[in-house]
């Protein structure tokens, strides 16, 4: 289902123009290659060294997007 969804959302974006191609490829090989090397790193991990990264690197965008935005 995620898939139809994000299948649906790229189409409706690359037909109205605005898909920014550069970044739509980067963010696209970051996302297969970490979900594949991320996956596989994360099974060799404590399931809590994993919650604790998750944790920090979500954390850290949030403040940094929330002090860009009100700079």
């Amino acid at each position: 289902m995620s898939g139809v969804i994000n299948g649906a959302a790229t189409v409706t974006f690359v037909a109205s123009g605005s898909m920014v191609w550069p970044q739509a490829i980067v963010m696209t090989l970051g996302a297969i290659f970490g979900g594949y090397f991320g996956a596989h790193f994360a099974q060799k991990r404590p399931p809590s060294w994993i919650r604790c990264f998750v944790l920090l690197v979500g954390s850290a965008m949030t403040v940094y997007f929330f002090v860009r935005a009100y700079r």
